[in-house]
């Protein structure tokens, strides 16, 4: 019954020993929590995923539940190990992950132990520190009633917290105990370089792609807010280049910045002269909590901030700050077209030199982008629409149950659609606005129903119907458009040339 207990010891024991070595990558929290649905669905027999808790308002705190479940629980030791330290130092949890996935794999002793133990461990407890490099003796207490409630529930006989000190102690108590390295020797080859995420979770996220590039300045603050930061990269150039300002989707509530190399190649930019910036922002789920309404107007306001503290930067990083165009995917497609019709909202008599910077930009290319949040318009185009409701503080569990109320009182939120519906604030002087949509695959035609109703080309051709009157350049690009195919990143590269040759 004793063998995880003197596994954990021996385990981290040679993580002490590499403790000095810097972990190489970066875990993101997409790349973690990833990491966990993949174990969970590759090891459904063995593994048990749970959500103990909430981190930042929508992050999971999780608890992986390992155990052979074909054997009885009745005689089996229960077994914890936590990371209450885990924080901007991350070698807690990228040490559980480890342990974990040993825990999982066909070594003889992990098998034995699955046989013998009941495995919980709880890889990261604090993501906000984790993953917003906070400090990590910080402790919500949401983050401790998630660990609490472990405890209460399955009453571990064996508990382990992973942090460097504790590693430190936990050596110490392995060579007290006069216990065999052999195990260590064996996990020794997987901790050598480090913890990565599985190969299907790196392609996913594009975590090759993403070590491959590193970014000039990492985590930028341009807000006090902890999601109020952005990675940059900049283009070595004799003179001041020109500024991809990059903005994630995921409905304004999932994703960061890091998304970036799931759609373009920053380093093909870089290569061409240009430099790139990633933003993060404020969630609607932050808002909700501060009882911001509508909850929306948080994550384009953080959109047009970054944009104006990048400009605030131009001297010092070389950029061009009348040639930046945006671009995103999905919500992030939105806020790019919202800041390119958006009059400009630089404040020339405020005290502060950053909100005096300008927020307009040379273009956009935007992929399957929401060009409006009015109800009433969505419907017209497009009869299936469910998109919306939650950027205005609706709630449910669909976006179909989000979209309905939201409809039902489209009156009561006129003002709200004028501020923040991208569409809203067409004119004459807006940028040229470039759309990608890849998943339409019938004809598109105005008033029928669609397969993706938020991401249709239908969307696209609904803005290119408002901007066309007003001498506006508004191009969609979609499957059955009989062009060749193209990419977003082959579409910015191109406007670049285009507008300066």
């Amino acid at each position: 019954m004793k063998h995880l207990a003197f596994a954990f010891l021996a385990l981290l024991s040679s993580l002490a020993a590499q403790e000095k070595y810097p972990p190489m990558h970066r875990l993101t929290w997409e790349e973690y929590a990833g990491t966990l649905a993949h174990w969970r669905k590759t090891y459904p027999k063995v593994a048990v995923l749970e959500s103990r808790g909430m981190s930042g308002q929508n992050m999971p705190v999780y608890l992986l539940k390992i155990t052979d479940a074909t054997v009885k629980n009745t005689d089996k030791q229960v077994c914890l190990m936590t990371t209450l330290h885990s924080g901007p130092e991350r070698t807690g949890t990228t040490g559980a992950m480890a342990f974990a996935e040993w825990c999982l794999s066909d070594d003889p002793l992990a098998v034995e132990t699955r046989k013998q133990q009941i495995v919980l461990i709880m890889p990261c407890v604090n993501p906000l520190a984790m993953f917003y490099a906070l400090p990590p003796d910080i402790q919500p207490d949401e983050e401790l009633a998630a660990v609490q409630s472990v405890i209460n529930e399955h009453r571990p006989q064996v508990q382990m917290d992973l942090h460097e000190a504790g590693l430190q102690e936990a050596r110490a108590e392995a060579q007290k105990s006069g216990q065999s390295s052999s195990l260590a020797d064996r996990i020794h080859g997987l901790m050598r370089a480090g913890w990565m995420p599985p190969a299907e979770v790196r392609k996913l996220y594009a975590t090759d792609k993403s070590d491959a590039t590193p970014a000039t300045f990492v985590d930028v603050a341009y807000s006090p807010h902890f999601r109020q930061t952005m990675d940059v990269w900049l283009a070595k150039s004799a003179k001041p280049t020109p500024v991809v300002f990059y903005i994630h989707g995921g409905g304004w509530g999932a994703q960061d910045k890091t998304d970036i190399h799931q759609h373009l190649d920053v380093r093909a930019f870089l290569d061409a002269g240009i430099a790139v910036a990633s933003i993060n922002y404020r969630f609607l789920a932050d808002a909700n909590a501060a009882k911001v309404s509508p909850p929306l107007q948080w994550p384009l306001q953080d959109a047009a901030r970054a944009l104006q503290h990048l400009r605030s930067k131009a001297a010092e990083w070389n950029l061009d700050k009348t040639r930046i165009a945006a671009s995103g995917v999905s919500a992030g497609g939105c806020s790019s077209l919202w800041l390119a019709m958006h009059d400009d909202m630089a404040d020339p008599k405020s005290s502060d030199p950053i909100a005096r910077e300008s927020t307009r930009l040379i273009f956009t290319v935007t992929k399957a982008p929401q060009p409006s949040l009015d109800p009433k318009q969505l419907v017209e185009w497009i009869p299936n629409s469910e998109y919306g409701g939650h950027a205005f503080g609706y709630f449910g569990k669909t976006r179909k149950k989000t979209f309905a109320p939201f409809l039902a009182n489209r009156d009561k939120h006129l003002d709200d659609l004028r501020r923040y519906s991208p569409m809203s604030h067409a004119s004459a002087d807006d940028p040229p606005a470039f759309i990608l949509c890849t998943k339409d695959d019938k004809p598109l035609i105005k008033g029928e129903a669609q397969k993706d109703p938020t991401h249709s080309a239908l969307l696209g051709l609904m803005m290119q119907d408002t901007l066309k009157p007003l001498g506006v350049n508004c191009e969609v690009r979609h499957p059955l458009d009989g062009q060749p195919t193209t990419t977003m990143q082959e579409m910015l590269l191109q406007q670049f040339k285009t507008e300066h040759p």
